[in-house]
């Protein structure tokens, strides 16, 4: 990477200032490629948005020029700082992931934009290698326990208790009753949370209750904190 800085070195200041800027504008759009393609590789929704990628990619290279005009200059600090004070933003960010992604982008742009090159690149090269590899760690030591919510009806309570507690038998690692409710006509509906245990899937569980004489019209939803509804 030794080779941005003496790149940047080589070109005197001056009239051809505008070369500096034009390397580190481009530099930085590279960047927030990089920080965008991340996102979306470790993104573990139903689908990500396309203009939050765009954002990140922008963000970069938009606070990498910020910082070029503002240079060493106090002055265009607190006169930068005042008219971006004016903007409001009112799109919620619902993931705490998506914030980290957001300063990711915002200060990979705001070491390009003080020319340091190569400290830039190398830190959103590192950065970025280790999210990934977080998320492959994670997948394989640090897998979130798929968690379900189970609905369904049945005449009798102590009979749908006793089936749903043999239907469920070793193929979770918990369960519990969260609610009772009377459904019409003598019958009730029981919801539980459910704690599968890995390599189990929601489809063998509700096969299994299926079976079940007393149950009946069985439903199931996700509550994993990763998906997106």
């Amino acid at each position: 990477m030794e080779f941005l800085n003496e790149a940047m070195a080589a070109v005197p200041i001056g009239q051809t200032s505008l070369v500096h800027i034009l390397i580190q504008i481009l530099v930085g759009f590279v960047m927030g490629l990089i920080i965008a393609w991340t996102y979306k590789v470790t993104y573990r929704g139903f689908s990500y948005a396309r203009t939050f990628m765009f954002t990140l990619v922008f963000l970069t290279t938009i606070s990498t020029l910020i910082i070029i005009a503002i240079g060493e200059s106090v002055a265009r600090a607190f006169a930068l700082a005042g008219a971006l004070s004016i903007i409001r933003f009112r799109t919620p960010i619902k993931d705490t992931r998506d914030i980290t992604f957001v300063f990711f982008a915002l200060i990979s742009g705001l070491a390009m934009g003080t020319g340091k090159l190569a400290m830039a690149v190398m830190a959103t090269l590192v950065i970025s290698a280790l999210i990934l590899l977080y998320y492959r760690l994670s997948e394989n030591y640090f897998s979130e326990v798929q968690k379900y919510l189970l609905r369904l009806r049945a005449d009798d309570l102590s009979a749908a208790e006793r089936q749903v507690a043999e239907g469920l038998g070793d193929q979770v690692k918990g369960y519990e009753l969260m609610n009772v409710a009377q459904a019409g006509e003598g019958s009730v509906e029981l919801s539980y949370v459910v704690h599968l245990k890995p390599g189990v899937s929601i489809a063998q569980i509700t096969q299994r209750l299926g079976q079940a004489p007393a149950l009946r019209d069985l439903s199931t939803v996700a509550l994993s904190d990763t998906v997106d509804f």
